[in-house]
């Protein structure tokens, strides 16, 4: 399976209403998905019991073994 990576910037409810935009978190991911559209959705569903969080992508490339 195919490994993919991107750069992440997670925002979560709380962290916005104590620190607004400073709580932005930013991290990179490395994982092996099916293709870009499943690698977003297993990130994505990393934070769904914060349905109010922010979550964007930078640009995610397929890593070459």
């Amino acid at each position: 399976m195919p490994k993919f990576r991107a750069t992440v910037w997670h925002l979560s409810s709380t962290a916005e209403v104590v620190e607004g935009y400073a709580g932005v978190r930013r991290f990179i991911v490395e994982e092996e998905a099916q293709d870009k559209r499943m690698f977003e959705a297993r990130i994505r569903d990393r934070y769904i019991h914060d349905v109010d969080a922010d979550v964007s992508f930078g640009p995610i490339t397929r890593k070459e073994k």
